[in-house]
């Protein structure tokens, strides 16, 4: 799976290879609570691509032993250039899809 700015999705990823394109319900980007029914009650932003793409998931998910996001994993070290095993539910979500004000809601990932 390649990121394409072009086809204006986000991606709804989960263990076991699942992608889903995604876009926002009724409004031009996502609310919070739209993020967390998919991640979860914490969501966290990882990184941002070059071109706006963000890696989201929930902060809480680091912490436990889950099974790993093998498709945001690769997709994460191809678009972000870090090797890290990603866990649980990640939500990449295109720019437009992502105002300003929930990503400053969104915490910092923290880095072990």
């Amino acid at each position: 799976m390649q990121l394409k700015l072009a086809d204006n999705l986000s991606y709804y990823t989960k263990p076991g290879g699942f992608a889903r394109p995604a876009m926002p319900d009724q409004d031009p980007s996502f609310s919070w609570s739209e993020i967390k029914d998919f991640v979860g009650e914490a969501p966290e932003l990882l990184a941002s691509t070059p071109n706006g793409y963000a890696f989201v998931r929930n902060g809480i998910d680091r912490l436990q032993d889950l099974e790993e996001n093998e498709l945001a994993t690769s997709l994460y070290a191809a678009e972000i250039g870090v090797n890290e095993i990603l866990r649980g539910n990640v939500f990449v979500i295109h720019p437009r899809h992502l105002d300003e004000a929930v990503r400053a809601t969104l915490s910092r990932a923290q880095k072990p």
